[in-house]
């Protein structure tokens, strides 16, 4: 669908500038991401058969990045061994909310370094607070998504990026209304 309704598949990169107002993106862009790294090794013959960029936000420490390997695929961070529930209170207890702070930094900053010097981090299961952002920045990060079930507009905090989640459930058609 995308192909053939020549979408721009943007990479985090363009998607932060584009959010800083430094970039002007084609008005039909989109930035495609997954997460964890389970079975997300199957996504790359998809994405290099139509050409399209994806964003793999990857448990650093869980998978072995050579099973990751494409140039359309761009590798960011989702911790590099912090996806865990239950460790602080409240939803599901990501560790990003209360973990004790070199701890927590350490692990931002071994992911960035694992992956490149990534700029970009998904929070684990979209819970984040002023600490976690915190962590981030110090960390070296430049961005991180969210939920939100909305498009990113310019102005957005860029510690706060919204994404529209897909699961099995949703149809082409729901899919189209999203991108449309």
């Amino acid at each position: 669908y995308l192909r053939e309704n020549n979408f721009f598949t943007m990479t985090t990169t363009e998607l932060r500038l584009y959010l800083e107002g430094k970039l002007r993106a084609p008005k039909k862009s989109i930035l495609i991401t997954i997460d964890d790294g389970s079975r997300a090794w199957n996504f790359i013959p998809i994405l290099e058969e139509y050409k399209i960029n994806a964003t793999l936000f990857l448990i650093s420490g869980w998978y072995p990045l050579e099973k990751f390997s494409s140039s359309y695929l761009e590798l960011a961070s989702h911790t590099h061994n912090l996806h865990t529930p239950g460790v602080c209170p409240g939803g599901q207890g990501s560790p990003l909310k209360c973990l004790n702070w070199n701890e927590l930094v350490a692990d931002l900053k071994l992911s960035r370094e694992v992956l490149s010097g990534t700029e970009a981090f998904c929070f684990p299961f979209y819970e984040y607070n002023d600490y976690g952002i915190a962590a981030l920045q110090e960390a070296g990060f430049k961005m991180a998504f969210i939920g939100g079930y909305r498009k990113a507009v310019r102005g957005d905090n860029l510690f706060k990026i919204p994404r529209i989640p897909l699961n099995t459930y949703t149809t082409l058609a729901q899919y189209q209304r999203y991108v449309n």
